[in-house]
């Protein structure tokens, strides 16, 4: 129903209406569209008297019917906003840990580093492949989670997290390594 519609004796067709021992001589139903388009329900308006409501009245309670609408159209919109105004906050929360954490890690490995280098030539040069091993492992962890795939190949991710320590000098890999 799109349109109001003038009902005689409502509670003839409505059983509730009845089982509420509700008599009513006529109820102007005036349907209730969000955006003009989906029907949320309707406005019922009662009259105690018959041959109360004229077209007059359809046509106001129509246009009050549109105002509510519109007003929910707007009610609802602004919700949307909201929500992804609250999803963004929690997003940039969650990306702020995530750059601390990063420079945390990062300050850890170039003290691990500076300890374990005799020179800065092999300083730089380790702390280049770890910095590398720590962007390939982001990637990978970040490339199945934008994917979702499912679990991460485990072995893939240890090998670029290790890779520093087991390819280099030595010529090895993960797996001709004994861990």
């Amino acid at each position: 129903m799109d349109v109001p519609v003038l009902c005689l004796h409502p509670e003839w067709a409505y059983s509730w209406v009845a089982d509420a021992q509700i008599a009513l001589p006529e109820v102007l139903l005036v349907p209730l569209l969000i955006g003009g388009k989906e029907a949320i329900g309707t406005l019922w308006i009662a009259s105690g008297v018959d041959e109360h409501f004229t077209s007059e009245h359809a046509r106001v309670a129509s246009e009050l019917a549109t105002f509510v609408g519109i007003a929910m159209h707007v009610k609802r919109g602004e919700e949307r906003i909201r929500q992804a105004l609250e999803a963004q906050e929690t997003l940039t929360r969650e990306m702020n840990h995530r750059v601390k954490n990063l420079f945390a890690l990062t300050e850890g490995m170039l003290r691990q580093t500076l300890r374990a280098s005799g020179s800065k030539e092999e300083m730089a040069k380790a702390l280049s492949k770890r910095l590398r091993a720590l962007s390939s492992a982001y990637s990978l962890v970040l490339r199945d989670n934008l994917a979702e795939e499912g679990d991460l190949d485990l072995r893939t991710l240890t090998e670029a997290i290790l890779s520093p320590h087991f390819y280099g000098a030595s010529g090895r890999s993960l797996s001709s390594a004994t861990v």
